[in-house]
């Protein structure tokens, strides 16, 4: 899961996402960006409106920012696991 990344890779991709969720897939209940406000705090916190968790796009994990993105909890990253 997200704990496969670098720290520091995902200290620029928080830095990237503003502190919101950076999803764009239509079929989890939003129209563009989901845009959540998300706590920095709350990684890995499932049961948190403000929980939220890294997701690699390739599943590979790859040491790239193109790889990485910030997902809420709900719905987002709990509709791809």
């Amino acid at each position: 899961m997200g704990d496969q990344f670098l720290e520091s890779l995902v200290e620029r991709a928080w830095q990237r996402s503003g502190g919101a969720c950076e999803c764009e897939r239509i079929s989890h209940g939003h129209i563009g960006r989901c845009k959540k406000m998300l706590l920095k705090s709350f990684r890995g916190d499932r049961s948190s409106a403000y929980g939220w968790e890294t997701h690699s796009i390739s599943g590979k994990h790859l040491d790239a920012m193109s790889d990485i993105e910030i997902l809420c909890w709900d719905p987002c990253h709990k509709a791809i696991l």
